[in-house]
């Protein structure tokens, strides 16, 4: 294939899992061709929007609050959302291990932050020579599955009708693209040609999801990835986020992952320690 601006880089590996990382960028031909997840099963954490139609079922939009299970071989296709590309942190699991913890049921999910953060985090901390390091990366991925066991079981509600389906997707764009926003839930009902009330309903049906607690949960796992940017303020990234202050940012953010944001611009494994101790 020609076009090529994607990277894989495997960050961890031990008996039966693999952690990586996965860049896609806009201009790669992978948007373009059917893709194919390769010859073992695969959790997938986003960090953008990627739109994801798995093969036998329809499109979606994935989100940083979703997780993606992919069965050996399965073929999907990606649509571009986000500018940035595909971003995300990724488990390969080897058939055993994948039989040990009962089969995963491929599909979307919803993936609670803490999950993310630490597997976010022990992408990033899975470089270090630290012995301390490497057994809390393991721990942690070892908690972390079994919470993406039990999220993909539950998977979402797909008894709705199809209109309803439409009409989460579209709310999910709205909140993505503009992760300002106050709308009122009587104001993005209009927008997406919904009452407020079957609004609220069907969201959290599809999702697993309030709507605002989706477009917090939006705001603060952007603020994971923004954080190991340097050169941006905690109060410039609150309000970037469309909080109201750096104290309300940070109260919202250490609610949500047990740790301030200043204690994740340069972790340790002390800090990913104590959020797998979290996923117990």
């Amino acid at each position: 294939m020609t076009g090529s601006d994607a990277e894989e880089r495997i960050v961890h590996e031990s008996p039966g899992i693999r952690l990586g990382v996965f860049r896609c960028g806009p201009s790669d031909w992978r948007w373009r061709e059917v893709n194919d997840i390769g010859d073992v099963a695969h959790v997938v954490f986003g960090q953008t929007s990627v739109v994801i139609q798995q093969e036998g079922d329809r499109e979606r939009l994935c989100t940083p609050n979703n997780l993606i299970v992919y069965s050996p071989g399965q073929r999907y296709r990606r649509r571009l959302h986000d500018p940035a590309g595909d971003r995300s942190v990724f488990l390969a699991l080897a058939p055993a291990l994948t039989a040990e913890l009962g089969g995963l049921r491929a599909g979307v999910a919803p993936c609670d932050a803490r999950s993310h953060a630490a597997v976010l985090l022990a992408a990033r901390l899975a470089a270090s020579p630290s012995a301390d390091a490497a057994l809390a990366v393991e721990e942690t991925l070892a908690a972390v599955l079994e919470r993406a066991r039990a999220a993909a079981g539950r998977g979402g509600d797909e008894t709705g009708a199809r209109g309803h389906a439409e009409l989460v997707e579209h709310t999910k764009l709205a909140l993505c693209d503009d992760l300002q926003s106050r709308l009122s839930l009587e104001q993005l009902g209009r927008r997406v040609g919904s009452s407020r009330f079957q609004l609220a309903r069907v969201f959290r049906a599809h999702t697993g999801f309030s709507i605002a607690a989706y477009r917090d949960q939006l705001r603060l796992r952007r603020a994971l990835r923004r954080l190991g940017d340097p050169e941006i303020g905690l109060t410039e990234l609150a309000l970037e986020l469309g909080y109201s202050s750096h104290s309300h940012f940070t109260a919202r953010f250490r609610r949500e992952f047990g740790l301030p944001p200043s204690a994740l611009r340069d972790p340790g494994p002390a800090a990913l320690k104590q959020l797998q101790t979290s996923l117990r």
